[in-house]
């Protein structure tokens, strides 16, 4: 099985039908998305198709991309581009395998359903939810995306197990449009930019595709930087030293339930495989940097992703701790002031070997003009703050009425978090297209923040009634609750002054 040459892509068109594809065929305008049976599945095929375009097809030029983007070659074309490293993306055979060690013959054996990454295992432990043994055998085409999932986000996986150059479980940040072909081109930069991540002159296919030659393993203490490899390594790299064990049978894959020729049930693995360090930056990834300048991939947290995660995401954020970068492609889609698209959010949340959850979101990517971009950051800036500011005081109110020592109470209040974020989001966005065209108009836009102010006040007000009446906790003491009331009200004007929003006469209950 070719990678580039075969049909193995799951899509879904216009009308509906779900449909496998080979790469050169995402410019087919009726495609509209990926379509795997598992959405880290989808996400790892995004990056599959974004990282091959990038690799062989990085435009010289801003016209040259704009062109590709208006008018997508044809599929002949676009196999012409992926024909000289097609001989890298054979998944079996004698010699080198996709995303596999060439030296591994008779290492410790692993049952397949270890390649998916939310599988229980020996080390983890846990199948409340998710029984291992489940999948004993995958067809090529699943094999292949299971492998590529894990070696992308490569999590922890025991001592002397690597993690990818982002760290385990990143999070991925992609611009999202309504065919599959304009997401993939709108998320490629320009050559020269993407050649400056890491060393370009490192040209040996080694370099790019690491499993072509022996491992460069971490046995003594190696360490791969930007500086020793090609920047296409960044979307091949390969922490994990793996070899799948491909028996020529027909048999059912317990995944998608596809019947196939080829099926892999158990893999080879061994420790000590690439060890990524020194300064990588994913271009798809967003980044925090630490005041000593130090940066790290934002990885997904408890509580999914929203538009609480704007500052960061989407804009640049800045505190005394350091600040959040976003991923490259959408800084450069803001730059450029592009038509409002969306943005789409995906990773892993990991506890060390094990994963919590997956997570993906999508917001709209809002253009504005240059005239007003600086004003409209800023007032999106407050506008999230006060959100944030507003939540933190009704989570902190509410223990304060339903406990006598809340700084003792230990329990998990994120469902008021989560029911705040939820219940505010609609209106979040409706600001941002009403603020973005108030600017643009030279209108007054005090009474769209004032709007937001309101809608943040209600939504704290009516969580905190529903949650200080519930009979869960201690018997309800009226005059706790009093206080605690009186003090929430304060603690939600003082955002008044965030919002840049006139003084008024405070209202009392």
């Amino acid at each position: 099985m070719n990678l580039i040459k075969d049909a193995w892509i799951p899509i879904r068109r216009r009308n509906g039908t779900i449909d496998c594809i080979a790469p050169c065929q995402i410019t087919e305008e009726t495609i509209v998305e990926l379509a795997a049976n598992r959405p880290d599945f989808n996400g790892a095929l995004i990056q599959f198709l974004i990282g091959l375009l990038q690799t062989t097809c990085a435009p010289e030029n801003p016209r040259q991309w704009r062109q590709w983007l208006q008018q997508p070659p044809e599929a002949k074309e676009l196999q012409a581009k992926f024909e000289p490293i097609a001989d890298a993306f054979n998944l079996n055979g004698d010699g080198p395998r996709f995303m596999q060690d060439l030296t591994l013959k008779t290492e410790d054996e692993s049952p397949v359903y270890e390649l998916l990454i939310d599988m229980p295992t020996e080390d983890t432990k846990t199948d409340h939810f998710i029984k291992r043994g489940e999948i004993k055998q995958l067809c090529l085409t699943c094999a292949a995306t299971a492998l590529f999932t894990l070696q992308t986000n490569s999590p922890f996986g025991g001592r002397g197990y690597r993690t990818g150059l982002r760290g385990g479980g990143p999070m991925t940040t992609l611009v999202l449009a309504d065919t599959l072909w304009k997401t993939c081109w709108l998320n490629i930069l320009e050559q020269q930019t993407f050649l400056s991540l890491a060393n370009s002159n490192k040209d040996k296919d080694s370099d790019r595709f690491p499993w072509l030659a022996s491992t460069r393993t971490s046995e003594g203490g190696t360490m791969t930087t930007p500086e020793d490899v090609h920047p296409d390594q960044i979307f091949w790299s390969m922490p994990r030293r793996i070899r799948l064990l491909i028996e020529e049978k027909e048999a059912v894959c317990d995944l998608c339930g596809m019947a196939d020729e080829y099926i892999v049930c158990r893999f080879i693995t061994k420790n000590l495989g690439v060890n990524y360090k020194g300064t990588w930056k994913h271009p798809l990834s967003p980044y925090f940097i630490d005041k000593d300048g130090t940066s790290s991939a934002i990885h997904p947290q408890p509580g999914g992703i929203g538009y609480r995660h704007w500052l960061g995401l989407v804009q640049l954020s800045q505190d005394d701790r350091g600040k959040r970068q976003p991923a490259h492609v959408i800084e450069h889609f803001i730059r450029e002031r592009r038509n409002d698209l969306r943005l789409w959010a995906f990773g892993y949340d990991m506890d060390g070997m094990k994963a919590r959850c997956w997570y993906e979101g999508t917001m709209p990517l809002i253009s504005a003009s240059d005239t007003v971009c600086k004003d409209y950051e800023y007032h999106i800036s407050a506008m999230v703050s006060s959100a944030q500011q507003v939540c933190r005081e009704t989570r902190s109110q509410i223990k304060k009425a339903l406990f006598k020592r809340p700084g003792d109470v230990k329990g998990d209040f994120s469902f008021i978090n989560s029911r705040f974020w939820q219940e505010t989001k609609p209106d979040f966005f409706t600001c941002l297209y009403k603020l973005r065209d108030g600017l643009e108009n030279n209108s007054d836009v005090v009474p769209i923040l004032e709007k937001w102010y309101k809608r943040l006040k209600k939504v704290a007000e009516t969580i905190f009634d529903d949650t200080s009446q519930t009979g869960a906790f201690d018997a309800a003491d009226p005059k706790r609750i009093a206080i605690a009331w009186r003090d929430l009200q304060k603690g939600i004007y003082k955002v008044r002054e965030q919002l840049g929003l006139p003084a008024k006469e405070q209202t009392k209950k």
